[in-house]
């Protein structure tokens, strides 16, 4: 799981990919044509494939369970040169609002589900590799937003995908769903729910940073543990 923005390259899970050159499935994902393709790239590449979860190292583990951040301490961040690259401004002004890339601020969960078993975050190293790895994530949309949240959750994934129904950050959702009216009121006749692009609507104000407030205090409030995101 590797991604290249505009100023930095990140490597989620650089130890297993450019040391012990290998991956562990996600479910039954082999049945997917578009995945027996990737898999075939990459063991053309020498890469091992592994159904189940790895034995971790105590030192070096390749796979860790638990609430995972684009650039956290398990990540390898490259910083890119940006010279003559022109970087739109609300990207840029969201950079120096937080501190912090914007990419800094998705995460997802990796977790170990077991048949007739809860899913579980931090398993038993005896436990370890029974059951199939899952990644669990919530796509945050909204026309208050430049760009979708995707952001690690305690409770099972929605189906929704402009209001999520997860109830990890109900406080945010609140505030998206109030604010979101508010423009909708303010810009008028000038907004269309068809076209969903605001950013043509003069008047319209996006609450990307602000936002992430709430992420950042709410997941800390809920974990015991800080984001990244401030």
């Amino acid at each position: 799981m590797n991604l290249i923005a505009h100023d930095r390259a990140y490597s989620l899970f650089p130890r297993a990919t450019f040391i012990k050159r290998t991956g562990v499935t996600f479910g039954n994902s082999g049945r997917l044509e578009s995945v027996t393709k990737a898999y075939n790239k990459y063991m053309m590449r020498n890469f091992k494939i592994s159904r189940d979860p790895l034995p971790p190292s105590s030192r070096n583990p390749l796979l860790v369970y638990g609430d995972r951040w684009i650039g956290d301490r398990q990540s390898w961040t490259i910083a890119l040169d940006t010279a003559g690259v022109t970087i739109p401004y609300w990207v840029k002004e969201a950079n120096d609002y937080l501190g912090l890339p914007l990419l800094a601020c998705q995460g997802f969960s990796v977790r170990n589900t077991q048949p007739r078993q809860p899913t579980v975050q931090n398993p038993a190293p005896k436990h370890y590799q029974n059951g199939d790895v899952l990644l669990t994530f919530e796509l945050v949309c909204c026309t208050i937003l430049r760009l979708p949240l995707v952001l690690p959750i305690s409770d099972s994934p929605s189906r929704s995908y402009m209001w999520p129904r997860s109830t990890s950050y109900p406080v945010m959702y609140s505030f998206m769903i109030r604010q979101q009216r508010f423009e909708e009121e303010k810009v008028g006749d000038a907004f269309s729910r068809r076209t969903l692009r605001p950013e043509t609507v003069p008047g319209w104000q996006f609450w990307d940073a602000e936002v992430l407030q709430y992420v950042h205090r709410e997941y800390t409030a809920r974990t015991g543990t800080p984001t990244i995101c401030l």
